[in-house]
């Protein structure tokens, strides 16, 4: 018997986002605009919530779906917020984050040769996560589209192994949200063909202006829409690893099996933890983002770089073709030369561009838009 791991575990490749941070630290950075983490500490009514839980020896197994009061208040911010109801008692599971979520619907659906369509530029887990079960990554790039989905893009790589698209909005890298326009597209698209709409909607609180409901507002399709959400994100909840996916209670059915495989449960303490999240203004977080967003692009705009506008999360994508570097090559060398790191194009399937990060304080964003404006002044021009 041979002893050969998994083809296609061997085959994937670790994350390139977590690669570079890790050279950049050997470089000996000092400043960085790097990991999509916030800056702000969890509220504290958050935190006294899971130590009171913890003082209170809730520290058992909890449910595979997770706690039912949890889930009731997930279902009743869904349908204040997004006009969507999904029953707290089959058709909610509270999840590892959106990660654990993403994984469980993925693993579920996918069967090897499927084919899964991801718009790009993207979150690198999608790829590995999606070739660990045979299936393949379909690229549709957006960058010519002012990084919208272009419907007739789209439905020329719609095949009979189509099994799913994925929606990222705000997008990470980029921060555009997808339009009316391109979601109402997407849905006569799926009324013609069958394959499921996996929403990653991990930064759709982190919207600026006017908040958009996203693909979920189809509820004629909820039977092939699966929403993916995270508290990480919106309430500086990164460590508690917590989030939570809903589904039609046909296939939540299946894909719970996964999720109990592969985690049980989620942390029972942190559960009631995220109860409280829900009663934290995330505006205040917004806010300081776009502050942070607007002095960002200014101090871009002066430079010459061009970039997607970001309408949310915490990221801009900045165009460095003009440089005539790779984006392997540009941020290897801002990273040597003004010890200032930055995540290359490439680790978001889009070459030619880098992400800058603005989840770090205003005073911070400042020095690293010296560093960057001296870089391409003085060092690549």
């Amino acid at each position: 018997m041979s002893l050969e791991i998994n083809k296609y575990i061997g085959e994937c490749k670790e994350s390139s986002i977590r690669d570079f941070a890790n050279l950049a630290a050997k470089i000996g950075v000092t400043h960085k605009m790097t990991l999509g983490e916030p800056d702000f500490t969890t509220n504290d009514i958050i935190k006294n919530e899971a130590i009171n839980a913890l003082k209170s020896n809730k520290t058992k197994y909890a449910p595979t779906n997770g706690i039912l009061k949890l889930r009731e208040r997930i279902s009743q911010f869904e349908k204040e917020n997004n006009n969507v109801f999904y029953d707290p008692q089959s058709e909610i599971i509270v999840t590892n984050g959106s990660t654990e979520g993403l994984t469980a619907a993925l693993f579920s659906i996918l069967n090897p040769g499927d084919e899964v369509i991801v718009p790009t530029p993207c979150y690198a887990l999608y790829r590995s996560v999606i070739e660990f079960m045979g299936a393949k990554m379909v690229t549709l790039d957006t960058s010519l589209d002012d990084f919208q989905i272009n419907a007739q893009k789209l439905e020329k790589l719609i095949t009979d192994k189509t099994k799913a698209l994925i929606i990222t909005s705000p997008n990470n890298p980029t921060g555009v949200v997808q339009n009316k326009k391109t979601l109402d597209d997407i849905h006569s698209l799926c009324l013609k063909n069958e394959f499921y709409v996996i929403c990653d909607d991990c930064y759709k609180e982190l919207q600026y202006g006017k908040r958009e409901i996203g693909f979920e507002k189809y509820q004629d399709l909820r039977d092939r829409i699966i929403i993916c959400q995270s508290f990480s994100k919106p309430y500086a909840m990164t460590g508690f690893r917590i989030g939570y996916l809903m589904t039609n209670k046909e296939l939540m059915t299946q894909i719970v099996k996964m999720h109990q495989y592969m985690i049980v449960c989620e942390n029972t303490f942190t559960q009631y933890a995220a109860i409280k999240a829900f009663d934290v203004d995330v505006k205040l977080y917004r806010d300081e983002f776009k502050l942070r967003r607007d002095y960002l692009m200014s101090r871009l705009d002066k430079m010459g770089i061009t970039y997607p506008k970001p309408d949310g999360a915490f990221y801009v994508f900045i165009n460095i073709k003009k440089f005539g570097l790779t984006s392997f090559d540009f941020c290897k060398k801002l990273a040597e030369v003004e010890k200032l790191a930055i995540i290359p194009g490439y680790c978001f399937e889009a070459e030619g561009y880098a992400r800058l990060s603005y989840a770090v304080s205003l005073d911070e964003i400042k020095i690293c838009m010296d560093l960057l404006e001296d870089f391409i002044t003085n060092q690549i021009k």
